[in-house]
């Protein structure tokens, strides 16, 4: 049925469904896209890496350092703002941030990304993936691969713990990374398809 077949069908049966948009850090959207058209379907997640090239809505900084920069530059009045309860705490609680609980291996690789995840699929129906990597493709340097699959696995996660959201990874090649297609909540589709 597709992406917006399902959206249509719902919509029909429950007025607004929420959708969500997570970016992933080395997102690159076309120039030539209107991301107020994005925008408009619903608000954006991604980690601080994100904001400067498309002012997301809601930004993630798991890192303490970068939030004490943030912070400083009151940041947190351009977007919303999260950060870890520690950094948060360690800030002395900096008016407009939000918070969220938990914390990563400090070696866990694009942790941003994945907390994104966690927070977006908390407050949406549908959520759209951009700029997510999954390709299923061998890498020689084991420690690089290592993280990779760590990180494919916490996206897997994050998608299985959440079955009443639906999940649209967008722009995959053929060989997408196995363990997240079986998924039944997770489709695959085109940004131009949802932008059609």
């Amino acid at each position: 049925m597709g992406l917006f077949g399902w959206i249509q069908m719902e919509t029909d049966q429950v007025s607004g469904v929420r959708i969500g948009w997570v970016l992933a850090d080395d997102t690159m959207i076309d120039p030539t896209i209107d991301m107020e058209s994005l925008k408009a379907m619903g608000p954006m997640w991604g980690s601080w890496k994100t904001w400067r090239s498309y002012q997301t809505d809601n930004v993630i900084c798991n890192d303490k350092s970068k939030a004490v920069e943030l912070v400083k530059r009151q940041f947190q009045q351009r977007a919303n703002l999260y950060l870890p309860e520690s950094a948060y705490l360690a800030l002395d609680r900096p008016p407009g941030v939000k918070i969220y609980s938990g914390q990563f291996a400090q070696d866990m690789e694009r942790a941003d990304e994945i907390i994104a995840l966690h927070l977006a699929s908390s407050m949406s129906d549908v959520i759209i993936l951009l700029g997510f990597d999954l390709e299923n493709r061998k890498i020689e340097d084991r420690l690089v691969q290592h993280r990779r699959l760590a990180w494919k696995s916490q996206i897997k996660f994050v998608i299985k713990e959440n079955p009443s959201v639906q999940w649209v990874l967008l722009d995959q090649c053929d060989n997408v990374y196995t363990d997240i297609t079986e998924l039944p909540n997770l489709v695959l589709d085109s940004l131009d398809n949802v932008l059609g």
